[in-house]
């Protein structure tokens, strides 16, 4: 993010940008990665809630294969 930053600024001060319009761009890219990264922390909590479910399926999966007298999966 920063050498993205730091082209940016070199962009800027060979166009003469100016400061009220780089703060602008720097306010909604600041807004962009912030909506990124909800969606990032979205997907990992999504991730981590369906592999706890397989987890907690698999754990009940053993304890219905040991009610019934087997040992795994592959002797049914």
């Amino acid at each position: 993010m920063r050498l993205v930053l730091k082209k940016l600024q070199q962009i800027w001060d060979e166009v003469g940008e100016s400061d009220e319009q780089r703060d602008q761009m720097l306010l909604q890219l600041e807004q962009e990665c912030l909506m990124f990264t909800r969606k990032v922390m979205q997907a990992a909590k999504s991730r981590a809630e369906l592999l706890q479910a397989l987890s907690d399926a698999n754990v009940e999966l053993s304890s219905l294969l040991s009610a019934l007298g087997e040992k795994n999966l592959l002797e049914l």
